[in-house]
């Protein structure tokens, strides 16, 4: 047997606890930070539907910007709202991994911030939001 499996077999209880207790914490994290990001993503394109109905402006752009690669059902939604709601509106999709999770739409001059890091930021009561 390697020293690693022996180690396993023989080691301190208590070191086994911790070692469990960490793989899962990760885990749990994993995916609290997907649902986490999906709900931030589904509240921005809420937003950004309203949007258009508060105010009627005219807009050549609707830019979102994601934390990470965004799915192409995510892309297709998104595309979606912004022809539908802003007809002539170029959709312009980039990535920003500073945000760390959730979306940001710029339409025009009104930002809809659903990223995960302002989100903590507003929980938290931090400056500079």
């Amino acid at each position: 047997m390697g020293g690693l499996a022996q180690f396993f077999m023989n080691g301190n209880i208590l070191l086994k606890i911790v070692l469990f207790q960490l793989v899962f914490a990760v885990v749990v994290l994993f995916v609290m930070k997907k649902l986490m990001n999906r709900e931030l993503f589904l509240s921005a394109l809420e937003q950004l539907y309203a949007a258009a109905g508060e105010n009627n402006f005219d807009t050549r752009q609707v830019e979102a910007i994601f934390a990470a690669r965004c799915s192409a059902d995510e892309e297709a939604q998104v595309r979606a709202v912004a022809k539908e709601r802003f007809p002539s509106a170029e959709v312009v999709i980039r990535i920003d991994p500073s945000q760390w999770g959730g979306v940001v739409f710029r339409i025009a001059d009104k930002v809809i911030d659903c990223s995960l890091l302002t989100k903590i930021k507003q929980f938290f009561k931090i400056p500079g939001v």
